[in-house]
């Protein structure tokens, strides 16, 4: 019995030779066949949590979906929700449909539907909305290069261009600004 495995194994040996013989010999290149990339690290229904010095949690960002790429280590967010809050900052909520943090940068950039308020109960909670986003995680500056509304209780301002200071709550809209505001109602 044991002489019909080594038989066989050598028979399907000497074909595969044979066949690597006759495929160089006409000129037929055997190929390679590379794999698709892989993906560093992905996670389903994320939420990370970033403590600060005092161990309370500072930053809470949720996701659809994370996933790293292997290539370059940046990492991609889809359905993205940030809510940050630290001692000497505004607290804030930030969603976006994307997000893109490059490996070595800390900014990230944020595309389709992107809305940031301020969470903080003593202000009046404006509200930035825009198509596309980048915040500087060191200087807590956001910056957005289109279209953007400033909504504020019932008044809106509407620009291209918006550089935020997140810190200091100053906002400048860059170009064509146009703004609405409603008088109040007073019963007399």
């Amino acid at each position: 019995m044991q002489w019909r495995s080594t038989l066989a194994t050598t028979t399907i040996a000497a074909a595969m030779a044979g066949y690597i013989l006759v495929a160089r010999q006409s000129g037929d290149e055997l190929s390679e066949v590379k794999a698709p990339a892989q993906p560093g690290y992905y996670l389903n229904q994320a939420t990370i949590i970033e403590t600060g010095k005092d161990g309370n949690p500072r930053l809470k960002l949720q996701a659809a979906r994370i996933n790293q790429n292997m290539t370059d280590n940046s990492i991609t967010l889809q359905q993205v929700m940030v809510n940050y809050r630290s001692e000497d900052a505004t607290p804030w909520i930030l969603t976006a449909d994307q997000g893109q943090l490059p490996a070595s940068a800390k900014i990230v950039h944020f595309t389709g539907n992107v809305f940031i308020r301020t969470e903080d109960e003593r202000l009046l909670r404006p509200e930035i909305r825009t198509a596309e986003l980048s915040i500087d995680t060191e200087n807590y500056l956001a910056t957005a290069p289109g279209e953007v509304d400033f909504v504020l209780d019932q008044q809106k301002l509407s620009g291209i261009g918006l550089k935020y200071d997140m810190k200091r709550q100053k906002l400048q809209l860059n170009s064509q600004v146009h703004g609405k505001f409603l008088a109040e109602k007073t019963d007399e």
